[in-house]
């Protein structure tokens, strides 16, 4: 059991590792090749703070570990919510962004009654992994044409970098490292991934628990580190746009562009325990969220402690339950 904890703490700091690795070199890589910051923020910065749910998502199912697959994601928006808004809030009362309210939450809302629909027969078939993939691409797609009508490239040289820094930047010794920080990245990620999934098969029969119990609590917390470090960051910095944004675009990220490539790859069995309990949890503390913003210009801080209050709450419940 000891050993088994050691090599879940070496992969989760794999993935940490990992991720930063993923998000530095590609977006130095992106503002190198001249591609505009908002994109590099949109998609980089999202696939990385994301990425390390996937890794372990698509190890889950490649080891034929079903549990952790919905568990990891379900587990993840949780504590994006519960536990690292809730955390931001307390930190600071954070502005609340118009956008959020009119795109945003409503797509989150709408993807996860979509994904609990697909997944109420049973089974995440390739078909259903095909349609929650083209709703991210079509959320994406959105997303980035308003970013790009929104801030457009102003006193950008050639290939869209200030033309007193493109010179400079641009050279191959500087690709070289970037790139060499993305596949280190993406190998930190993938051999934690595994290592996670490993050691939380064996956690889970040494307790006489489920996968997917282990899933939503422990590799849930793991995979969510790196949006815990943004946005309890950003928060104590005040930039409260990317600590409330960074959760939204997150558990929008887990909740499409996870679960869709993972059953596109190979179809995922879907528990009625998920079907019943988890996935209607998920809902309702999104909507709790939602609820907890609409209407206001700042989030208020004891709306942060019920929502630490309310994810402590679901975690005793399926621990003891």
């Amino acid at each position: 059991m000891f050993l088994d904890l050691l090599v879940f703490a070496f992969g989760v700091a794999l993935l940490v590792g990992g991720a930063w690795a993923l998000v530095v070199g590609s977006s130095r890589l992106a503002r190198l090749l001249g591609v505009p910051p908002v994109l590099v923020g949109l998609t980089v910065v999202a696939w990385g703070t994301s990425a390390p749910e996937f890794f372990v998502s698509l190890q889950a199912i490649i080891q034929q570990s079903p549990g952790l697959v919905l568990g990891n994601v379900i587990g993840s928006n949780l504590a994006n919510i519960g536990l690292i808004l809730g955390l931001a809030v307390l930190i600071m009362s954070p502005d609340i962004d118009r956008r959020l309210l009119r795109f945003d939450i409503p797509v989150l809302l709408v993807s996860t009654i979509v994904l609990m629909f697909l997944a109420d027969d049973g089974w995440l078939s390739r078909v259903d992994g095909l349609v929650v993939l083209g709703l991210f691409l079509v959320v994406t797609f959105i997303n980035v044409g308003t970013a790009r009508d929104n801030h457009p490239a102003i006193g950008l040289g050639a290939g869209g970098m200030p033309a007193d820094v493109a010179p400079a930047l641009i050279s191959d010794r500087g690709r070289l490292i970037c790139l060499l920080m993305v596949v280190a990245g993406a190998g930190g990620l993938a051999i934690g991934g595994r290592y996670i999934v490993e050691a939380a098969v064996d956690i889970a029969e040494t307790l006489h628990v489920s996968e997917t119990l282990v899933g939503l609590t422990m590799v849930a917390v793991g995979t969510s580190l790196p949006e815990l470090a943004t946005t309890v960051v950003a928060a104590w910095r005040g930039e409260s746009g990317i600590a409330v944004g960074n959760v939204v675009g997150s558990n929008l990220f887990n909740t499409l562009a996870v679960t869709g490539p993972v059953a596109v790859f190979r179809p995922v069995a879907v528990s009625g325990q998920i079907i019943h309990r988890e996935l209607p949890v998920m809902f309702a503390v999104t909507l709790l969220m939602a609820l907890m913003i609409v209407g206001r210009r700042k989030m208020p801080r004891f709306s942060g402690l019920l929502l630490l209050i309310v994810y402590l709450g679901i975690m005793i419940w399926w621990v003891v339950v």
